[in-house]
């Protein structure tokens, strides 16, 4: 399957294996050439989710999430491997009863795998 991920004013053709983070505020669109469903993770999130976190204030440090930068990273089979297994720990979390310590635990979840995306970014 070949896709296009649009980023910015910028299109992507992938087959597997990407990762772009965006600020707040940023359009992102996909285009299926082949009419086949592309898979993969979108990870959303309200400002107020991180609200009174230490990540609330350390986010805007990583520069991934900078309007300068305009580039999807591919991922090694590896790197794919650890990033979907954190997400599939956001999820779960998220679709387990909630409780006074969910938040806690997808944040530290979310932090993890920002610090995983700030190390293959700058790689």
């Amino acid at each position: 399957m070949k896709s296009k991920f649009k980023y910015g004013q910028h299109y992507y053709d992938f087959d597997e294996g990407v990762l772009a983070l965006m600020s707040p505020g940023q359009i992102v669109s996909t285009d299926n050439t082949d009419n086949e469903l592309a898979t993969g993770w979108w990870l959303v999130f309200h400002t107020d989710f991180i609200r009174n976190y230490p990540l609330e204030k350390i986010i805007k440090n990583y520069g991934f999430f900078s309007y300068a930068v305009n580039e999807a990273l591919h991922l090694s089979d590896e790197e794919e491997k650890m990033m979907e297994s954190i997400m599939k720990n956001i999820q779960l979390e998220y679709q387990s009863s909630i409780d006074h310590y969910s938040q806690d635990v997808m944040i530290s979840h979310l932090e993890l795998l920002l610090n995983y995306s700030n190390r293959f970014y700058n790689r």
